[in-house]
């Protein structure tokens, strides 16, 4: 994988093994993995059985692709571009998140890069280890913006809830691609869609951290 456009590989070793795995072909359409520094990168979560799960995002394309490991664990299924609605103002990868329950996330930030403070965290949610992903939702009620120009990340907590780090961006500066205010965010979420229309955003807990 270089600068340009690559492709992504998977390599596994045992406890106390000398030697890897042979290595696996992540991405299933040649060349479509591109390094554009620490907020372009591929990420890569475990879950149930420890199977991967890895994504990726292909500027240019604005694509946010996503594959999961086959059944067979010989090769890794077609890779699918997750993000069709939500996908405006996007210069930094998604976080990817999976739970030994077989649940699995996918989250990203979007908006207008001129008002940073009116950008938005966003995610979809798999119940079947990513087989099957639901609609694209909102993370997240309260208007605190995100950071256009950082990256977040994503952890799977026990009983449906996972946790989104993020930099939260205050009000544009004269309608410049600059936020002030801008502080690293932690926001806590329970996915209980019940009750949800379609497009509504799912509520959360939010907690500054430490600068």
């Amino acid at each position: 994988l270089s600068e340009t456009c690559g492709d992504l590989y998977y390599v596994t070793r045992e406890p106390g093994a000398q030697e890897w795995s042979e290595a696996i072909l992540v991405n299933t359409e040649a060349g479509s993995v591109k390094n554009f520094g620490a907020t372009g990168r591929a990420e890569l979560a475990l879950g149930k059985n420890a199977r991967p799960h890895v994504t990726w995002f292909k500027p240019g394309l604005m694509a946010f692709f996503y594959t999961r490991q086959a059944d067979d664990d010989a090769a890794f299924e077609p890779q699918r571009d997750l993000v069709t609605e939500n996908e405006k103002g996007v210069e930094a990868s998604a976080a990817g998140a999976a739970d030994p329950d077989g649940h699995g996330y996918l989250v990203w930030h979007a908006g207008p890069f001129a008002h940073e403070d009116s950008r938005a965290v966003f995610f979809r949610h798999s119940t079947d280890e990513g087989k099957t992903f639901g609609e694209e939702r909102r993370a997240g009620t309260i208007e605190e913006g995100a950071c256009a120009c950082c990256g977040l990340g994503a952890l799977a907590g026990p009983k449906g809830r996972f946790l989104i780090v993020y930099r939260a961006a205050g009000e544009s500066v004269q309608g410049r691609h600059v936020g002030v205010g801008r502080s690293p965010t932690l926001l806590t979420l329970a996915v209980d869609l019940a009750g949800l229309g379609v497009g509504d955003a799912l509520a959360g807990r939010r907690r500054p951290l430490p600068q």
